[in-house]
């Protein structure tokens, strides 16, 4: 069973940059910074709809 997708969005630029910074300083991938992220804000989302 598949648990991954690969999807393609656009991202603006100093966004991209910024997740490589990212990548660099934590030694990952820019894939692992975005889902990160979003991650992130999922929890936060699901905390204040839960308050």
């Amino acid at each position: 069973m598949k648990d991954t997708e690969q999807v393609n969005f656009r991202l603006p630029i100093a966004l991209r940059d910024w997740l490589k910074e990212q990548k660099e300083k934590n030694r990952s991938s820019v894939t692992s910074e975005i889902v990160r992220a979003l991650q992130e804000r999922k929890e936060r989302v699901e905390q204040g709809a839960g308050a």
